[in-house]
């Protein structure tokens, strides 16, 4: 196996440290917003955005192009900047969880994800409707980590779950956009989570969902068809938390197939086999 490709230490730290601050600045536009919609399109039949959305990857794509003009920037709502052949890639999703956030539930997020050669490297997360369970007054989780450097939730170290039994481990799911043309398929995987492990989440924001993987919340996650702005940030987390992530043939083409299993690692193979193949 070819090892994967390392960013200087300093270089990711700085980032990291900058992402963590401009999540926070654009989540702080979400909550304006919040409550207050003028404007919700669809792009797609089911895949809506908001002028929240659009606002925030605007701050995004604009602070991160100040403060790193030689990495490339690739947001979900179009936004971007810097050059094609850039090593430092950022993957930007301004608000994950947008039907959420439509209609009022707290779950979701900014994620901003920066690849190095390729290679998820650095992710950051922030959800500023949540708290803490220690700190319910907090404004917000944020879920951090860079290669090599730790995985931190609300600034504390992090791991994966230790569960080896899939019996007993809570999982999460998603479904894509394409839902209404897959639902047979979707639900045949769901029928079997049901039977092999203690239950099922689906949260609506694949970037949480990978999240609380990293965090020991989730034994396993799993979703087809994601954009890299999806994975990107939580990859990076739930492998410094010391989780395994794949594509569903256990292989690392997740950023562009967009298919997504992460796990603690100890459930990885036993989930492959007995949810995702058929």
């Amino acid at each position: 196996m070819s090892q994967r490709p390392t960013a200087d230490p300093d270089e990711l730290q700085r980032r990291r440290v900058a992402a963590e601050r401009i999540a926070v600045d654009a989540a702080a536009i979400l909550l304006r917003h919040r409550g207050h919609l003028s404007s919700i399109t669809f792009k797609g039949a089911v895949d809506l955005v908001t002028a929240a959305d659009r606002e925030a990857e605007a701050l995004i794509v604009a602070a991160l192009a100040d403060a790193f003009p030689g990495d490339r920037i690739v947001g979900e709502e179009g936004g971007g900047a810097g050059p094609a052949d850039a090593a430092f890639v950022w993957y930007v999703d301004p608000l994950d969880g947008t039907t959420n956030f439509v209609h009022g539930l707290p779950h979701f997020s900014v994620s901003l994800g920066a690849a190095f050669m390729g290679e998820p490297a650095l992710g950051v997360i922030h959800a500023p409707a949540l708290a803490p369970i220690d700190a319910p007054t907090a404004p917000g989780i944020t879920w951090s980590a860079a290669t090599s450097l730790g995985a931190t939730r609300a600034g504390r170290p992090i791991r994966v779950s230790p569960e080896t039994d899939l019996r007993r481990a809570l999982v999460a799911t998603g479904f894509p956009y394409d839902r209404p043309q897959t639902a047979a398929a979707l639900a045949s995987r769901v029928a079997r989570a049901l039977e092999h492990t203690l239950c099922i989440r689906r949260l609506g924001s694949a970037s949480l969902d990978l999240a609380l993987v990293a965090d020991g919340t989730f034994g396993c996650f799993w979703e087809p068809r994601l954009k890299p702005w999806d994975l990107a940030a939580g990859v990076a987390i739930v492998r410094e938390a010391g989780g395994r992530v794949t594509d569903h043939q256990g292989g690392q083409t997740m950023l562009t197939t967009g298919d997504v299993l992460a796990s603690n690692g100890l459930l990885h193979e036993d989930f492959r086999a007995r949810v995702l193949t058929p």
